[in-house]
This record gives C-alpha cells, structure tokens and sequence, in this order.
C-alpha cells in the first residue's frame, strides 16, 4: 500500500494522497449473541426469532487518522456501489484536490467491468484469502454493540438503530484507531512473515512443516493413512499411520477454518443436492451446496431426508455466507422448497433434475475418499473429515481448467501453496 500511495504522490505531487479501506456488513433480524453474565446454574434467556431479513453496513476506515464514513442500505449491486462511491467522495473530497487510495475485497461486483469510478477514487483489490489486512472488518464489534443479545423486531428498528450508531463513528476516532492497531499494524498488502502457532505445535515432537505436509498428503489426495505413511517413509521421515490420523484430528479443523476466513466471496447461485451414505449398516445423507463455480459451500451429514434436514443445511449456509444467494438450484425434491417457505427466503428457486449436475459432480472425490476409508465409521467422523476435505479442496481447485492456459494455472497452484504454508504457519521447502 505504501508503494501504491508514493506512486500516486510522485503523480500528482501538488494533491495529498490518503488510504481507505472499505467493507460491507450484514446485520438481520436473527439477534448477535455474546457472552454475558449470567447467576449460577442459570442460562441466560433472551428472545429472538430466525427471520433471514437483513441491512447491509458499508464502513470507509482511514487506517492512518481513524476517519470513519458509514452508510447502511438493504442490498449491494453494481449501479449501488457506483451511487455510494458517488456519495462518499462528495464528503471525503476526492477529486482534484485529494487522492483517495481505497482498498476492497475481490467480491464480483467490485470488479465488474464498465464500473463508474469517481474522479480522485483508485480502487486497489487485496490479495485473495488476506481478510487480515483489511482494516475496515474491525468496526464490526463497534457496530454491533447495540444489537448484542438483544432483540429487534423489524428492520426498520434495526434501521433505526444502526444508523443511529453508525453517525457518532465518526466522533470516535480514538477509539477506532485504537481498535485498528490493535489487530495489526498499518495497512500493507504484502504479507510478512506471521507469528508462529505456538499453541498449535505446541509439545509436539515433529517440527510443523512435517505435520502440515502429512496433513495436506491426506486430505488433498484420496490416500490412506498407510500410504501417508510410506510417502514419508520414503523421504526417512519416520511415523505411524495413527500418528497421521492424530494429526489429521488435531490441525485439520484449524486448518480448514483458517482457509474458510481467507476464501474470497463465493458465488451467488447455489447447487444443492443429496446423496444416501452407509454408516456404520445405518442409511444417513449428505447433504452438500456448491457454488457455480464448483466450490463447495457446506456439507451436512444427516438421518432424515426432509424439510427440517433441508432447513438446517439452509441455516448453516446462510449463517457463513458473505453475501446472499441470488438463484437455488435443486432436484425436484420437495423438501427445498418447503425450507425455503418455512424461512420466508426471496430468492429464485429453480428445481431441475438437468440443472444440477454442478452440486451432483462434486461428489466424486467423496465417493473416492469413502472407498479408500472403506466406508466412514460413524456420522460424527465423516462431518468432521469432509468439513476439512472440501476447504483444502477448494483451496486447490481452479474453475473451468480447459480455459486457463498452463501459465495461469500454474501461477494459481503456486498462490495456493503460497495461502496453504501461511494458514499452516510454516516454509516453503528448500
């Protein structure tokens, strides 16, 4: 960012150039929740309800003065973000007289092509799977305080209340800027080297770059834990197939969540399907959800193949999603469309047996998996395998490889190498 803003300088050497950083948040109607205190042997109870209705918060954050600028709205488009872009340079100044440097994520709508950008605006993209240097996710916590654990009726309440809390930001720079430094120090989009998990490795004999590539041999590729076991046995490196599936227990559920909050924002027309699995001699289904791009959303090891399973796999999407689904593809199974009226959900539903050969092909590398495990022993054990097996995927899978030439895919499987040493905390080999 520095490099950025110098270049901008030596350009326009008589106007001042300044950074900010912009993010969009949804708040709804189903209440945010925290720890609170509470008697002994009492659980707090407060009300609440499971309407997916939303707000979004859109906050420009000057990392260098804690300048805050909030805008709240119910919906994010194109022609919105040109109206707000509009909006925000009008109050900030951007034009002749002042440079504004504003780094954003790589959501869709940010780079559509033909975007109207006012004069005195650069938009700069972070780098993929890097929300930490994103400085405007910090004012979530201060924009959610007066919501947390407390129940808002309708959104023009919660309008109301937002917007209420978004004017006095700006009369809290102190206490904004306080809140950025305190998740990292100025903002940079070339990432150093981070801080070791410590508590991660910690008492753990074998250094993490062993750990981390016998963890990346197993659930990258379908190979048991025996064969995991000869691969590094063949490069002297000395351990037992439980220590793999120890491992694998241990760092893959961190793993796969420090991949889940690098990923960029994924696409808004989601595949569900399901399929029946043997467990144990008992028929269970997996339910999974993929984007158009074939990158797996969630997946959800279930008894039941009806509304209430459905539904719940609905919740768990729309409770990790950065944005909401614009269009549902399913089968003709009746119980998506009963989730999707019992959650009052306004978006397109397209149910087609043909239409949904996108969620139906992502199960392949499952039912290698399941062969290779000759069956999952338990539901428990196959949520918890597949939750991590589908992220390092995903961090590997490049959309519609028959038309990306060889040099961008290898440029890709490089950046993902890059991604996966820096969620592992380890280096590159020599």
């Amino acid at each position: 960012m520095a490099d950025i803003v110098a270049e901008e300088a030596a350009r326009h050497p008589d106007t001042p150039v300044e950074a900010f950083a912009t993010d969009e948040q949804r708040i709804g109607l189903k209440p945010v929740t925290r720890r609170v205190w509470a008697p002994v042997g009492k659980r707090p109870i407060s009300q609440g309800h499971h309407r997916f209705e939303w707000l979004y918060v859109t906050a420009f954050v000057s990392p260098a003065t804690g300048e805050v600028f909030g805008y709240v709205s119910n919906g994010v488009s194109k022609p919105f973000l040109e109206a707000l872009l509009r909006l925000f340079a009008e109050e900030v100044g951007a034009g002749r007289d002042r440079i504004v440097v504003l780094v954003l994520d790589n959501a869709g709508r940010h780079g559509q092509a033909g975007l109207v950008v006012p004069e005195g605006i650069r938009l700069v993209f972070q780098p993929a799977y890097t929300p930490e240097v994103q400085r405007a996710e910090t004012l979530s916590t201060l924009v959610d305080e007066p919501i947390v654990s407390k129940h808002v009726p309708d959104l023009e309440t919660l309008d109301k209340v937002i917007s209420a809390r978004c004017a006095p930001l700006a009369a809290e720079r102190p206490k904004s800027k306080a809140k950025q430094a305190s998740t990292g120090g100025p903002i940079s989009l070339t990432r150093g080297d981070q801080p070791e998990m410590v508590s991660l490795y910690r008492r753990h004999r074998f250094p993490p770059e062993i750990i981390s590539q016998a963890v990346w041999l197993y659930f990258r590729f379908p190979l048991s834990l025996r064969m995991v076991e000869e691969l590094l046995a063949a490069r002297r490196i000395c351990v037992t197939y439980e220590t793999v599936r120890q491992w694998g227990i241990r760092f893959g559920k961190a793993f796969a969540d420090q991949i889940h909050r690098r990923a960029p924002a994924r696409g808004d027309k989601w595949h569900m399907d399901e399929v029946v699995v043997s467990i144990a001699g008992e028929t269970h289904w997996l339910w999974r959800a993929v984007d158009q791009n074939g990158f797996v959303l969630d997946v959800l090891v279930q008894r039941r193949r009806d509304a209430m399973a459905a539904q719940q796999l609905l919740k768990s999407l729309l409770k990790s999603a950065r944005t909401p689904p614009r269009v549902m593809t399913t089968d003709k199974l009746r119980a998506y469309g009963a989730a999707k009226a019992r959650m009052s959900l306004r978006i397109e539903h397209r149910q087609h047996k043909g239409l949904n050969n996108r969620a139906e092909n992502s199960y392949q590398p499952t039912r290698r998996r399941e062969r290779i495990m000759k069956r999952f022993k338990s539901a428990r054990q196959a949520q918890r395998f597949l939750t991590v097996h589908d992220q390092i995927g995903d961090l590997f899978h490049f959309p519609y490889p028959e038309s990306v030439s060889a040099d961008r895919r290898r440029a890709l499987r490089a950046r993902a190498f890059v991604t996966w040493r820096q969620t592992s905390k380890t280096k590159a080999a020599a």
